[in-house]
């Protein structure tokens, strides 16, 4: 049976700004492509990370070249978020700083009583000079910094794809190449994101449950009990649920005979679900509201609405999106 989940956002706090902390968060966005959780509560992250995305190298202690750099997956290292705090005082901080970061787009810096403090992420730090780390600064208070939210969406692939249109944001998503959604732990089938224009109770169909919609296999093979339905009467609602359940059925058979999650993929619904990751610099993310919880841009996508006002609710809860 399908599965249905409703759309939700939820902020992820990085631990501190420690190396610890840095790596825990890292981890935790990188197990999202999989849809993974970590084997212990005591997971070394940083061992987690050097056996997946760093290709076991040791990135802090071992020179890396170019091709090392351009062989790893680096891209959820850009969620991660680095406070680098240098001493004006200290030439050798300045040109470093000079040099290496003050204009990259991803850096966002602040000279204030003698120092210059910078918010980067460690992607930018491990593709630049893990010499930088040298002025790491774990104070968890210091306002100087400019925050980076990292925000977990539950939404469908359909939407998904507007969200990542956000191209200044740090992005993973769970992978369909990877997650065989026939698996046990998916619940053997897949999941769709309750769409915001489909009531829970079809009106033209006193009781009826959005859940209810879907047929079981039995019944999808039965063309009697297909016939017994009056398919002439149905309405979008039902043949929109129908339509799910074939495409749940194909993805599952075709994993049965053989195909690789990569390859049944292919038949998956817009409507299914995902889970995607972002982490942005909160001006951009003021942005993003803006453009998703008004007409500025243009008519909103109704999921993409739903998921801003969310964000608003947990951030502002005085105000309310249009």
């Amino acid at each position: 049976m399908i599965k249905v989940v409703n759309p939700n956002v939820e902020f992820w706090n990085q631990e501190g700004y420690t190396l610890n902390a840095i790596w825990k968060h890292i981890a935790r966005c990188t197990r999202v492509a999989y849809q993974s959780t970590p084997k212990s509560e005591n997971e070394d992250a940083y061992e987690f990370l050097k056996r997946t995305i760093f290709k076991g190298k040791d990135v802090l202690n071992e020179r890396l070249t170019k091709e090392d750099i351009l062989s790893m997956h680096l891209s959820c290292c850009e969620h991660a978020t680095v406070h680098l705090k240098y001493p004006k005082v200290l030439t050798r901080a300045c040109v470093q700083f000079n040099e290496r970061l003050r204009n990259n787009k991803y850096t966002r810096w602040k000279e204030y009583n003698g120092y210059i403090y910078v918010t980067t992420n460690m992607r930018v730090i491990l593709e630049t000079s893990v010499d930088e780390l040298e002025f790491i600064d774990a104070d968890n208070n210091d306002y100087n910094y400019m925050p980076r939210p990292t925000i977990s969406f539950i939404t469908d692939i359909g939407a998904s794809r507007e969200l990542n249109r956000h191209r200044v944001n740090s992005i993973v998503e769970e992978s369909t190449r990877y997650c065989a959604y026939d698996k046990g732990k998916f619940g053997k089938g897949i999941t769709v994101a309750k769409l915001p224009w489909i009531p829970d109770v079809d009106p033209e169909d006193e009781g009826h449950d959005y859940t209810e919609g879907f047929f079981n296999d039995d019944e999808i093979f039965n063309d009697e009990c297909i016939e017994e339905q009056y398919t002439d009467s149905w309405n979008a609602i039902d043949w929109f649920f129908y339509g799910l359940q074939i495409c749940d059925l194909v993805y599952r058979k075709t994993r049965e005979l053989g195909w690789t999650a990569q390859q049944a993929r292919e038949i998956l619904p817009l409507n299914t679900k995902t889970q995607v990751v972002h982490t942005a610099f909160v001006d951009d993310w003021e942005h993003w509201i803006a453009l998703r919880s008004s007409q500025i841009s243009g008519k909103v996508h109704p999921m993409m609405n739903e998921l801003a006002k969310q964000i608003v609710e947990q951030v502002y809860p005085d105000k309310v999106c249009g």
